[in-house]
């Protein structure tokens, strides 16, 4: 309990460290843009007004061409320095292409509308060049939009070398370096949660659950890469891509239910997903799809918040509980936010809905392996104490050498030719008529205890009866085995114990039966001849 309660408080600063650090990049890039020498464009014109170019939907279910202009003063560009180039750099806008005109010259290009391009969530940036630098210029976006068109939160902006080289680093370690991430981690997550649910004895549906709905994300997490052609048609992409974060929802959903058995959580997850096909099914254009799958967001957020009732409702397993509770809240938290965005029509220069999800495959790793480590725990117990049994099963409780019907077996399994010793105590029931059993017991263990460490890879013993010993001799001559055999009865008889030793070969064809009695007839030879010797047949 206590090792499951420090795990749930390592689990809750993680969480924390992951929201510090979410607010740590937002500062940055605040901090990087107030620190760089730029010239902030945050409104053109064009033919209906004045524009801060913000992102909106748009009505028209077809492309149409846009042009937005700036009017940039040589002074503006002087004021970033005389001696160095001059950058323009764009992130996250909204259109099927865009190209940017300086002074009526075409100087960029993004996409091509004549083709399904999907860069919403590209950075671009590019060099003006000095020559074409006026006393009066006029920077011109010819944009191709439908369904959508606009900026993000951050600004069209014109920087030095310095600025753009910051720049650049930034976006690639944190817009194109998080994407990467997510895209990478989702997967990595699916392989390995698919991975232990194979390795696993008992195949768990809710880790098989919790794969498809990483590899959703996975699908899901591709509609922030720009594509600069596809073969299909936008719509059906953005259909399909944008299915796929409520075909997780729908997965975790089911996963959570074969966990914890809440039937809101079966009843929340069905009747999402058959929205979501009825809308992308019935949805003619982006546009009204966009609209429609809008509301379906309050559907994804009923169904984490059956998770983490769910979550909180089970006692069964603290840490487990936890981290289903901590990862939903910081899905519900970050999704919400993006959803009221989306609701509010903001085109935020940050996904924040990643990094919930990111959090909660964490989640779902740490609890798939934590469940691992359990059964992996519960199996080598399993197995340590069948081992115990086992052994316990084949060994004599009192010397803890074989027992005779072990001895036995491992004679009847060896198929080559063979020398076993039969051991008799002399006059064993002497010893405990006259000084008692535990003088006879001690006079076993002595005997166990000696023939014990003559074992090797070729020598074995076991109790064959109440004052008997068995051995087996392999890859001997009877020479040999003679000596060793005289070795154990002088160290037995350093104890004042006396024994006879008969012996025999065994072929590999002949019964154990046969050689058993081969041997005690030589045993009872010496038994009649004065005791306290070694004889072999």
């Amino acid at each position: 309990m206590e090792s499951k309660l420090k795990k749930s408080i390592i689990v809750s600063l993680i969480s924390f460290m992951i929201v510090i650090t979410v607010i740590f990049f937002e500062s940055k890039a605040d901090t990087i843009l107030n620190n760089l020498n730029i010239i902030k464009i945050e409104n053109f014109y064009s033919e209906d007004g004045e524009t801060d170019l913000k992102y909106r939907k748009l009505f028209n279910k077809e492309i149409k061409e846009y042009n937005y202009y700036r009017n940039i003063s040589e002074e503006e560009f002087l004021s970033l320095g005389e001696n160095t180039d001059y950058h323009i750099a764009i992130y996250k806008f909204a259109a099927r292409s865009y190209e940017i005109y300086f002074n009526d010259v075409k100087i960029a290009v993004l996409g091509d509308y004549k083709y399904n391009s999907n860069i919403w969530n590209d950075y671009f940036s590019d060099i003006i060049p000095s020559e074409l630098i006026k006393e009066n210029n006029t920077l011109r976006l010819h944009v191709y939009a439908e369904n959508e068109i606009g900026l993000s939160d951050f600004p069209v902006i014109i920087t030095d070398n310095l600025g753009i080289l910051k720049l650049n680093n930034f976006f690639m370690l944190f817009a194109k370096g998080l994407l990467d991430f997510s895209i990478s981690f989702a997967l990595i997550t699916f392989i390995f949660l698919i991975f232990f649910y194979f390795i696993s004895e008992k195949n768990r549906k809710e880790v098989l659950f919790f794969a498809l709905s990483e590899f959703s994300i996975f699908l899901y997490f591709l509609n922030d890469l720009s594509f600069y052609y596809m073969k299909n048609d936008l719509l059906s992409f953005k259909k399909f891509i944008m299915s796929m974060v409520y075909c997780s929802v729908f997965f975790v959903s089911l996963a959570i239910y074969s966990r914890f058995k809440e039937k809101i959580t079966l009843f929340l997850s069905f009747t999402m997903i058959y929205s979501v096909f009825q809308i992308s099914f019935f949805s003619n254009d982006y546009y009204t799809f966009q609209e429609m799958y809008k509301y379906l967001n309050f559907l994804i957020t009923l169904n984490i918040i059956s998770w983490t009732y769910s979550a909180l409702k089970d006692k069964k397993d603290i840490f487990e509980s936890t981290m289903i509770f901590t990862g939903s809240v910081m899905i519900l938290i970050s999704s919400f936010y993006d959803f009221f965005n989306n609701a509010m029509n903001r085109f935020t220069f940050f996904n924040y809905s990643s990094i919930g999800f990111i959090y909660f495959s964490f989640s779902l790793i740490v609890i798939v392996l934590n469940d691992y480590t359990l059964l992996h725990n519960k199996y080598k117990n399993q197995k340590q104490i069948s081992e115990i049994i086992y052994e316990r099963s084949i060994r004599d409780p009192m010397t803890k050498l074989y027992n005779k019907q072990h001895i036995y077996d491992i004679i009847k399994e060896i198929k080559e030719d063979i020398i076993i010793y039969i051991l008799d105590v002399d006059d064993f029931k002497e010893i405990n008529d006259k000084f008692g059993h535990v003088m006879g017991d001690r006079a076993i263990l002595a005997i166990a205890e000696i023939s014990h460490s003559m074992e090797d890879n070729n020598f074995m013993c076991g109790r064959f009866g109440g004052d008997e010993f068995l051995y087996i001799i392999r890859n001997s001559s009877p020479d040999n085995s003679v000596k060793i055999m005289t070795k154990i009865k002088e160290e037995i008889n350093k104890n004042n114990i006396s024994v006879s030793i008969g012996g025999c070969y065994k072929k590999k064809d002949e019964s154990v039966e046969s050689a058993l009695e081969n041997a005690d007839m030589v045993l009872y030879k010496i038994k009649k001849s004065g005791k306290n010797n070694i004889e072999f047949l």
